[in-house]
């Protein structure tokens, strides 16, 4: 079975330090706001370069994004992942 979510608004915001993407999604739904926070990149060097990916959802009353400076708050949000 696979889920659709169609959220009533949606914000995205991406940081990529390193070769490491650092992505925070909040949707807004019925009853909150569901958030997504991931990493992506790869580890290692040479032979031993790996791609990794991770990802955590969580379900919030309120959005995260709102209280915060867009231009300057960013990184400190994904700081936590």
């Amino acid at each position: 079975m696979s889920v659709y979510l169609d959220p009533i608004e949606k914000w995205e915001k991406t940081v990529e330090v390193d070769g490491v993407t650092e992505k925070k999604t909040v949707a807004r739904v019925e009853n909150g706001f569901i958030i997504i926070k991931g990493r992506s990149g790869h580890t290692g060097e040479g032979k031993e370069k790996e791609y990794f990916e991770e990802s955590k959802a969580f379900i919030s009353e309120t959005n995260p994004f709102e209280d915060e400076d867009m231009s300057l708050g960013i990184k400190s949000l994904l700081d936590n992942i």
